[in-house]
C-alpha cells in the first residue's frame, strides 16, 4: 500500500469515527440542558428599559418581571 493510499485510508477511518461520535448524543438530551425560559432584554414598548422576554419570542412575549415571564413562557403540561 502506498503512502497516499494509507493517508486516504486514515482520513476515511478518522471521519467514520467522528461520525459515530456525532450520532452518540446521549449526554446532550434536551431534558438535561437547563436553559432559562426568559432572557433579560430591551422592552419592545420602551427601548430604554429592560424586561424579561420568552426565549425565541422577543417582541411578542415580554414582561416586566422574571416571575411573570416564566409563568407565561413555561408550557402547562
Amino acid at each position: 500500500m502506498s503512502s497516499s493510499n494509507f493517508a486516504i485510508f486514515c482520513i476515511i477511518l478518522f471521519s467514520l469515527a467522528s461520525l459515530h461520535e456525532c450520532t452518540n448524543v446521549e449526554g446532550l438530551e434536551s431534558s438535561k440542558l437547563n436553559f432559562p425560559p426568559c432572557l433579560k432584554a430591551r422592552c419592545p414598548w420602551n427601548k430604554k428599559s429592560r424586561c424579561y422576554c420568552c426565549r425565541g419570542y422577543f417582541d411578542k412575549l415580554c414582561e416586566s418581571t422574571e416571575q411573570i415571564c416564566e409563568a407565561r413562557c413555561i408550557p402547562k403540561a
